[in-house]
């Protein structure tokens, strides 16, 4: 027989539709492998804190098919009217309760509580705010919870405030699901117990009036001094004692009785501390003395006058001290220490023993204490169903949104609709992203979201710019990636219209469309001749400089050159001044120089050519190479676009072949149309030649990507942020537009 829920067609998938009272009671009989998701994170959903921890009875933070199948029947068995379920409303009709359910009575019962003390007694519904709110009430009077008692309960009564919070603090209490401690009738007597055993103790350790010393407190009042300042040394005086044995049996070992500060590093403080800690009280001494008046170890100096101080009177007059008068002040201060290790519970007199004396010698107290605990059993009962009432209209408002948004997912695909796991909207890039999954575990969101083929954005969000608090996993589904990268700002926007800053963290690439997928090669073709350019115009422009400088320094060079030729001619002329006269220059000279001047001219002139020229002239060889350089990059850089292209032309080329024969033909051959055929067919072989090639290309790029967009599958980042997926929840061209949009321009009015 087949199951009456209806399946229908949502994305590319078969899904259940829950669209109200009478699908959501059919749900708890769906088999699980029907389910798109048999268990969802809680935090990951947006829903009334309460009523996701009624669904999750388990507590364990994600909500399985069982527990979701509990809450639907138990809603189901106390509604008679389904109505309000159906239409998610927070107000409850008593007509709607089912008295005969099994906590129908208490529900109707606490339903006209609530309206009685909000003073509406015939009223025929009540909101889940004042359900709350009378609940509030209840549980401030610290009675909530049968046999706990919180101080609060008090109310006035101070004295039992304080007797109350005692034993909370004395005991730890018990547990409250108000989340603090409360008194119940084991801690009381607890308390009292302990109390008493304390007073008895302390008061054994307090002398009876005028008397200065007991066999308990030999030094009175200092007795505890002493037993202190004793047992700071006790291990120090055994251990100077036992060396002292060692010497009266072997002087010889004297030496090895003392520490050894051999390698050692006494400028270290730390050492130097170190070693005197160690070292014994004093040289150990054959008769076993010990002279506090002597040579003492620094370290324990302070420590063995304490004790002198404190235990004088208890030991020998003088200032030695041997094992006899230790062991005596040890005898004398054992049933002090004794007493001092049996003290009971010490949290029970920590504010002292009068306080708590006059807590316990007032017996009405405890006796009121207990009227508490009774009246807690009647308030505890009335809060129950107050509880139960609060649940059932949790229930009533949000358990069709929650097995629509878990069960089928088709609130996903509606757009009036949003799915409970969408945390709002990202405005980043002119653009509104519409889906946001919150992440728990950023590990396991980034590995199932690389297995998609949704390019994803994981985007940390926060009140603050500095403290980005939470993470989301955003897809972009449409488009183009544009201007999108990680280390962006945005503005997240959630479901309750609070807007906060955003920063993309982390980017998973994957193609968003095909055609982004066709441009993307023309793209890095783009890039590329753009990086071939700037290298060509970055080593032109290094040329030049090369060159000018070059040049310059040759003109410098040359200048440096003439001066110097000039200075020597003329420390020449002024040495021989007789050969330097024109008269002395004789016709055959000057001819023979001249022409030596005229036939080194030419030569000259070509060797400075290159160096003295400038302007465009001079640079036009290296432009030509720079712009031969720069031709041939960009034409290795389109060598497999022109070779797809032409490739795929080839075979059209053959159709000019027809040109000739068309052209040769007689006049009136072919009519008056044979004026227009030559043009006509040029045309066509040149759309052929651009139409052709790019098909040949565009097409598999169209086809492969057009597969891989299909498998585009939402399902794997839920699994993601940690639900159980059963089904795939793939893309289909209307959810992929509405969850990367870009809004129209609103209409305006532009003067220019």
């Amino acid at each position: 027989m087949p199951l009456p829920l209806d399946f229908r067609i949502l994305g590319r998938g078969l899904h259940p539709v829950i669209d109200d009272a009478r699908a959501l009671a059919l749900v708890p009989e769906l088999p699980d492998p029907h389910w798109v998701a048999t268990a969802v994170t809680v935090d990951t959903l947006r829903a009334d804190p309460g009523l996701l921890a009624l669904v999750d009875t388990d507590t364990d933070g994600r909500i399985r098919s069982d527990e979701l199948r509990v809450a639907i029947r138990w809603c189901a068995e106390h509604l008679s009217d389904s109505s309000g379920l159906s239409q998610g409303s927070d107000r409850l009709k008593l007509s709607a309760v089912k008295a005969q359910a099994p906590e129908g009575p208490a529900i109707l019962e606490a339903a006209r509580r609530v309206l009685r003390e909000l003073d509406d007694p015939q009223g025929a519904e009540v909101g889940l705010a004042q359900v709350r709110e009378v609940r509030a009430r209840h549980e401030a009077r610290g009675l909530s919870e049968a046999g706990r008692v919180l101080p609060a309960a008090a109310g006035d009564d101070a004295p039992l405030a304080a007797f109350l919070a005692r034993i909370v603090a004395v005991t730890g209490g018990e547990p409250h699901p108000l989340g603090e401690a409360a008194a119940s009738a084991g801690t009381l007597d607890r308390f009292l117990a302990e109390g008493q055993a304390w007073l008895a103790w302390h008061d054994q350790g307090v002398l009876p009036a005028g008397q200065e010393q007991s066999d308990l407190l030999p030094l009175g009042a200092g007795t505890a001094a002493a037993v202190a300042a004793l047992e700071a040394v006790q291990d120090k005086l055994d251990q100077y004692f036992l060396l002292c044995d060692a010497v009266a049996l072997d002087p010889g070992l004297a030496g090895a009785a003392w520490v050894d500060a051999t390698g050692s590093d006494l400028l270290d403080a730390g050492v130097a501390r170190s070693l005197l800690q160690r070292a014994p009280l004093a040289r150990p001494r054959a008769d076993g003395q010990l002279d506090l008046a002597g040579a003492l170890n620094p370290a324990w100096r302070g420590a063995l006058q304490a004790l002198q101080g404190a235990a004088g009177p208890l030991l020998r007059e003088g200032s030695l001290l041997d094992r006899a008068a230790v062991e005596a002040l040890a005898g004398r201060l054992a049933p002090f220490r004794a007493w001092r290790d049996g003290q009971p519970a010490a949290a029970v007199g920590a504010d002292g023993a009068e306080p708590l004396r006059a807590m316990l010698a007032d017996a009405t107290l405890p006796e009121r204490t207990r009227a508490l605990l009774a009246q807690s059993e009647v308030a505890a009962a009335e809060l129950a169903g107050i509880k139960s009432l609060e649940k059932l209209i949790l229930l009533q408002q949000g358990l069709l949104a929650l097995a629509n948004s878990t069960t089928s997912l088709a609130a996903l695909f509606d757009p009036q609709r949003t799915s409970l796991f969408a945390q709002g909207e990202l405005v980043l890039d002119g653009r509104v992203f519409t889906l946001a999954i919150r992440v728990l575990d950023r590990g396991r969101a980034e590995a199932f979201a690389a297995k998609s083929p949704l390019f994803t954005m994981f985007v940390e969000v926060g009140e603050k710019g500095t403290a980005l608090d939470r993470e989301l996993m955003i897809p972009l589904t449409a488009g183009e990636r544009g201007h999108v990268a990680e280390g962006m700002w945005g503005v997240f926007r959630g479901i309750d219209g609070k807007e906060h800053h955003a920063r993309v963290r982390k980017l998973i690439a994957n193609p968003i469309s095909i055609r982004e997928a066709l441009m993307a090669p023309f793209r890095k073709l783009n890039d590329a001749l753009q990086a071939m350019a700037d290298k060509a115009a970055a080593d032109q422009s290094s040329a030049m400089d090369a060159k000018v400088a070059a040049s310059a320094q040759a003109a410098v060079d040359k200048s440096t050159t003439a001066t110097a030729s000039a200075v020597a001619a003329g420390e020449a002329a002024v040495a021989t001044p007789a050969a330097a006269t024109p008269a002395a220059a004789t016709p055959a000279a000057a001819t023979s120089a001249a022409a030596t001047s005229a036939a080194a001219t030419p030569a000259t002139a070509a060797a400075a050519a290159p160096t003295g020229a400038s302007g465009m002239s001079g640079q036009l060889p290296m432009l030509l190479a720079g712009g031969g350089l720069a031709l041939a990059a960009l034409s290795s850089a389109a060598a497999y676009v022109v070779d797809m292209i032409w490739g795929g032309a080839g075979s059209l080329a053959a159709s000019f072949l027809a040109l000739p024969a068309i052209a040769a033909l007689p006049p009136g051959a072919l009519g008056t149309l044979q004026v227009l055929a030559i043009p006509v067919a040029l045309l066509l072989i040149l759309l052929g030649l651009l139409l052709v090639p790019f098909l040949i290309y565009a097409i598999p790029i169209s086809i492969a990507t057009w597969l891989r967009l299909r498998r585009r599958d939402l399902a794997t980042l839920l699994e993601g942020a940690g639900w159980a997926m059963n089904a795939r929840v793939y893309l289909d061209v209307a959810l992929a537009d509405r969850l990367t949009r870009r809004p129209a321009v609103p209409p305006t009015n532009l003067s220019r």
